[in-house]
């Protein structure tokens, strides 16, 4: 009787707890192969927790690390750090959605990706009212719908799912917004009441005075604070200047009015100052000496064209 060759031998069917191990070692080694790996394996996680909320998610989701089209730089005031776009606008028809590259750490992450997934599951067009807030609400979001945080229930499913994907691959970016340089124009007002302003570059200033169509005045540079002190301690006396009260310095007439006044001297803080009344034919009637407070005065270009 001839025997036959047996085969290899089969080894043992594995145990449950170890083809669960087995499962979220793969899970694992998808989620770190990169961070959008990472996205995609959390959106898998968290479907079922938005079918049994009543809102299953679209079958087909892209996700991504990139800024938002609005606000996207810490230093401006508010900061976006999640952005869910409409499938309408995509060129397959299925949402995109986007972490800020500013953000780190699974569980924030999670937080970020749940609200985001809100807007995918309910549309865009709701916005942050009506069925997203129902939408929210039953998958575990808590607090304001703009700037939602996981309850408690959530916090612990997001901790699970952090704890099977692994750390969320991604330095957070450390970017913020830089200030806008202000303009290199220089801002002149004219004698009117309120004053009326233009802008100009020092070169095209220094070719000649622009005349206020109104007041016929010069418009001209306007000096305030520690500039406007230099000024007055480096005039000589008698040199006219044109004087505004804005905080109640102790000029005569309306606040905010300009006025001619030929300066006399400068004390610490106070100028010593003769306010000029107009006559008839255009002359000035300089009167008594008048102490200012020099930082609550406004000041424009002095000279004798000033005071005509």
């Amino acid at each position: 009787m001839t025997k036959t060759k047996k085969g290899p031998r089969k080894g043992r069917r594995k145990t449950k707890a170890e083809r669960e191990q087995a499962e979220r070692e793969r899970w694992r080694e998808f989620a770190q192969h990169n961070r959008e790996s990472w996205l995609d394996a959390f959106v898998q996680q968290v479907r079922p927790l938005f079918v049994e909320a009543g809102f299953p998610l679209p079958k087909t989701l892209h996700v991504s690390v990139g800024f938002p089209s609005r606000n996207a730089l810490r230093g401006g005031g508010k900061t976006t750090i999640g952005q869910c776009w409409s499938g309408q606008v995509s060129e397959d028809g299925n949402p995109h959605l986007f972490v800020s590259p500013l953000v780190s750490g699974a569980f924030h992450c999670g937080e970020i990706m749940v609200h985001e997934l809100a807007h995918s599951a309910v549309g865009t067009e709701c916005g942050h009212r009506g069925p997203f807030r129902r939408c929210a609400l039953a998958v575990g979001l808590e607090g304001k719908m703009t700037s939602t945080v996981a309850g408690e229930e959530l916090k612990q499913r997001l901790n699970d799912v952090a704890e099977l994907l692994g750390p969320y691959p991604h330095p957070a970016l450390n970017a913020v917004k830089t200030p806008r340089k202000g303009s290199r124009l220089r801002l002149l007002e004219c004698a009117c009441h309120p004053p009326r302003k233009i802008r100009l570059s020092r070169k095209v200033e220094e070719q000649g005075d622009v005349i206020c169509g109104v007041c016929r005045e010069a418009f001209a540079m306007l000096l305030e604070g520690d500039e406007l002190l230099a000024l007055l301690r480096a005039l000589e006396p008698g040199t006219p200047v044109m004087v505004r009260d804005d905080r109640d310095a102790g000029l005569e007439g309306r606040k905010g009015e300009w006025r001619v006044a030929l300066f006399q001297r400068m004390g610490r803080t106070r100028a010593v100052v003769r306010l000029g009344t107009p006559d008839e034919d255009g002359a000035f009637t300089w009167g008594a000496e008048k102490r200012v407070h020099a930082h609550m005065v406004r000041v424009v270009k002095v000279g004798a064209g000033q005071a005509r």
